[in-house]
């Protein structure tokens, strides 16, 4: 069994700026998740329940929050935008705690004269169990690996829907709105073992441009058909073929009805103009479906698409595909996974002809080891004068 314990190490650091004060209580009677054994401890991730961010004396629509998770020697950003009109934030921030040691969150807003404040709350994660959780990283030209393909495809003006964009566009993936450019991607699950248990398997794209400070929601879909990089469009998968709707959208014979896993990505800051360059990654859960690609369905990837009625129809997100120049920024997938263990049995022995028996022959069985628990934790941050 595998146990996490996130124990706070030190509660509240409040710096001062300007007369203002930010910082974060926990809050009781929150609710912060529950244990579910099937995830590794995934990163939708503060620990010790909800926190409320207080500001002092001034306006909260004047402030901008960007929400940090350090990892031992090293930092994990997350950009969030200005608070909603009942000064509450409630997203995932999709970081996995992998590992022991000593983490950091950090929150931060800056004002309107662009004086940041922040605070920083430390913890210690600690686990122990007797089944393995194992950590696959899959990018294309790290170590070797040559699996990734990728591409978007395009409604957004006339002509676009049978322009293959994997040709034309190689090395970006765009995402537009309502479902006007979408993303397909796979991996070949190179490395995965046939008897593996997924805990938690995720895609990350790197963002490197926004068209405008309005933020979308992403939706991940499990794809139900092959397609080609160097072919896909619109219209069609492949050459020779047409999808049952255009843009991928029958939940019969294109996708699964049912998305993986949706994020709300976070708005530019306030003030930002069209044009804006917002980088970071950003994860969708697809762990179902590696786990039906593991179980023996077809690997024909994801469909991620973006869809929000209240994103300005002129924006588009742009992020590095398989074919970048900058191969550090380029899609991954990252599962964690165990290995369940077959139980031997022994081969029962041949019955003399002689004495023909009627007792049944052994029946060989599977034992899983079982998943360890793991926690998954909310953030909501809630401003107050």
């Amino acid at each position: 069994m595998r146990i996490m314990r996130l124990v706070w190490i030190c509660l509240m650091v409040l710096i001062a700026l300007s007369g203002s004060v930010l910082a974060a209580t926990p809050r009781s009677g929150s609710a912060h998740g529950s244990v579910d054994a099937a995830r590794v401890p995934a990163g939708r991730a503060i620990p010790g329940g909800a926190h409320s961010v207080h500001l002092a004396g001034v306006a909260p629509m004047d402030y901008f929050v960007r929400v940090y998770v350090q990892q031992p020697g090293q930092e994990q950003t997350t950009f969030y935008g200005a608070p909603s009109m009942g000064r509450t934030f409630d997203w995932s921030l999709d970081v996995v705690l992998q590992g022991e040691g000593d983490w950091g969150i950090r929150v931060g807003a800056k004002d309107a004269a662009g004086a940041w404040l922040y605070f920083l709350d430390s913890f210690t994660l600690t686990t122990s169990a007797t089944t393995e959780i194992k950590t696959l990283v899959l990018q294309q030209g790290a170590d070797g690996y040559a699996g990734t393909t990728d591409c978007y495809i395009s409604d957004w003006v006339v002509g676009d829907t049978d322009n293959a964009y994997g040709v034309l566009d190689p090395g970006v993936l765009r995402l537009r709105k309502v479902d006007r450019k979408e993303v397909l991607l796979r991996f070949e699950l190179e490395g995965l073992p046939a008897n593996a248990h997924i805990h938690h398997a995720f895609v990350a794209m790197y963002a490197f441009l926004n068209t405008n400070p309005s933020g979308p929601t992403y939706f991940a879909y499990q794809l139900l058909r092959p397609w080609a990089e160097d072919q896909a469009t619109w219209n069609s998968p492949r050459a020779g073929e047409t999808w049952a709707e255009p843009g991928a959208m029958n939940v019969t014979y294109d996708r699964k009805a049912e998305h993986t896993d949706k994020l709300c990505r976070p708005p530019a800051e306030p003030g930002d103009t069209c044009g804006e360059i917002i980088p970071g990654w950003h994860q969708l859960d697809i762990t179902a479906s590696v786990q039906n690609w593991v179980d023996g369905e077809p690997n024909y990837g994801v469909l991620v698409r973006s869809w929000d009625p209240y994103w300005a129809s002129s924006a588009e997100n742009s992020f590095f595909s398989s074919e970048a120049n900058q191969p550090e920024y380029r899609p991954k997938l990252i599962v964690y996974y165990s290995e369940a263990e077959a139980v031997p049995t022994s081969t029962p022995s041949p019955t003399p002809s002689v004495t023909p028996s009627m007792t049944p022959s052994p029946t060989a069985t599977l034992t899983l080891t079982p998943t360890p628990p793991a926690v998954r934790l909310s953030l909501p941050l809630i401003w107050a004068n």
